[in-house]
């Protein structure tokens, strides 16, 4: 009609959000190197997830950890940390591969993660006796052949050779880098036993 008659109405419109963002994870492939003396607690690395559904909080997004060998491992989803849960060992497993896995139960991300153990010196010689007997005659030369040791360590030769040595003093015997055994000086058995 005339006049024109008009009223305001405020309309308010809201608009859901829907999990229409998939998850990302950043990096998607990582190449870490620990040493196998790392103590469980020690974080390996960090991952970046992200969710634009999210808003910043990632409370409701699960993970799974999956790795060859198993390996016991946590992961943050907050900080985005994936921390080792167990010692490592480079002489049994010295390459651990990992896939990540992060979900909002709709989409997922995951990453691939290969850890490299370093070895470090963690393993004591052993031989491959617990006792050796050797015999030989007051009358031996010196430089006769006595008997010869033999010792392993897992961690050679990366870390150098084997080293023998006799521990005692005035010993009438030497060992050679070889766990050969041979005379040193004359032998007496009055006066050396």
């Amino acid at each position: 009609g005339t006049p024109s008659q008009s009223s305001l109405l405020q309309i308010i419109i809201s608009i859901l959000d829907e999990n229409d963002s998939p998850v990302m994870v950043h990096p998607s492939s990582i190449y870490k190197e620990l040493p196998e003396n790392a103590l469980p607690g020690t974080v390996i690395t960090v991952v970046a997830v992200r969710d634009d559904d999210a808003f910043g909080s990632l409370e409701n997004h699960t993970f799974s950890i999956v790795s060859s060998p198993f390996l016991s491992m946590d992961f943050n989803i907050s900080s985005g940390e994936l921390i080792l849960l167990e010692s490592l060992d480079y002489e049994a497993v010295p390459l651990v591969k990992i896939a990540l896995t992060v979900s909002d139960n709709l989409t997922s991300a995951d990453t691939f993660i290969q850890l490299t153990v370093g070895n470090v010196n963690d393993n004591t010689p052993e031989f491959s006796k617990a006792r050796y007997y050797f015999n030989i005659s007051e009358s031996a030369k010196i430089g006769d052949f006595v008997g010869s040791v033999t010792a392993s360590d897992l961690d050679s030769p990366e870390f150098g050779p084997l080293l023998y040595s006799l521990i005692g003093n005035l010993l009438p015997f030497e060992v050679d880098q070889s766990g050969i055994l041979s005379v040193s000086s004359i032998l007496d058995f009055e006066t050396d036993y």
